[in-house]
């Protein structure tokens, strides 16, 4: 991955300005006016460019940034922090940060984990693997769903490649399957020994670890990357945001994958996520 620093941030967009150029030039990268002119002009202080036959763009228009009141240069940051951390960053960092109130900085974070939300399949070689965490409403101290206790979440990942995670409402063989159906078209499935997915054998190639019985590795057989995967959106969750509301928690399971699908991109996850708009 190329090196981009928050200096190099800053460098490149010390002002809102800056910061509605790239958009610009990333929402319309070969825009030509019907007039026959290509420059554009900005009008005065508002985000919005004109041409000289009287032809505007807005560029914020349909992006996370239309209505904003805050500082280009404050969601850019905000970006910066959220596609660089991989272990992610809390709303309350971001409002010491940028000395807003705690709801404008959680509100920002969640309108960019819009931008983080992976519609396409995942293909090839994929281990599949559920899992619980505890999720509770703000102010109650009483956990919310699966036994009382936490929340079930169901995950695949491509071997070498991407990751989705879902929230479901049980480990039902149901909601699994269906899961699988609706988010992956695999070549090779791998599991636990979870009775529940014994079904996948009917439509895929299906091969299984006993985790029971203390086994994790069966030569090529194993669930050891989407374990890996849990692993670090447990320690995110626990070790950084806390407590992570139930109604949301779908949204940071997609900022978690997303960060984990992007791990080997060339190009600083900035600008991958800036592609997004």
């Amino acid at each position: 991955m190329q090196k981009f620093t928050i200096r190099d941030l800053q460098l490149k967009y010390p002002d809102d300005e800056a910061c509605l150029e790239e958009i610009l030039n990333r929402k319309y990268p070969d825009f030509v006016c019907s007039c026959g002119r290509t420059k554009l002009y900005k009008v005065r202080n508002r985000p919005v460019y004109a041409c000289a036959c009287g032809f505007q763009i807005r560029p914020l228009v349909g992006t996370i940034f239309q209505g904003t009141k805050m500082p280009l240069t404050s969601w850019f940051y905000v970006i910066y922090v959220m596609s660089q951390t991989k272990s992610g960053v809390s709303a309350v960092n971001i409002q010491k940060h940028l000395g807003v109130k705690y709801k404008t900085a959680w509100r920002m974070m969640m309108k960019i984990r819009e931008l983080m939300e992976d519609t396409d399949p995942l293909t090839g070689e994929i281990e599949a693997d559920e899992t619980y965490l505890r999720a509770k409403p703000w102010r109650t101290t009483r956990p919310l769903a699966y036994n009382g206790r936490a929340q079930t979440v169901f995950g695949m990942v491509e071997r070498g490649g991407r990751a989705k995670a879902m929230v479901i409402p049980t480990n039902s063989k149901h909601f699994l399957l269906k899961s699988i159906e609706e988010n992956a078209k695999p070549e090779v499935m791998y599991t636990d020994g979870l009775v529940a997915y014994k079904d996948l054998a009917k439509k895929y190639p299906h091969y299984t670890v006993a985790h029971s019985r203390k086994e994790y590795v069966n030569g090529h057989i194993h669930t050891n990357n989407i374990e890996n995967f849990w692993g670090g959106v447990k320690r995110s969750i626990y070790g950084v945001h806390r407590v992570v509301h139930p109604e949301y928690l779908q949204k940071y399971l997609n900022q978690f994958s997303w960060i984990y699908s992007n791990r080997f991109s060339s190009e600083p996850l900035f600008y991958v996520l800036l592609e997004q708009l």
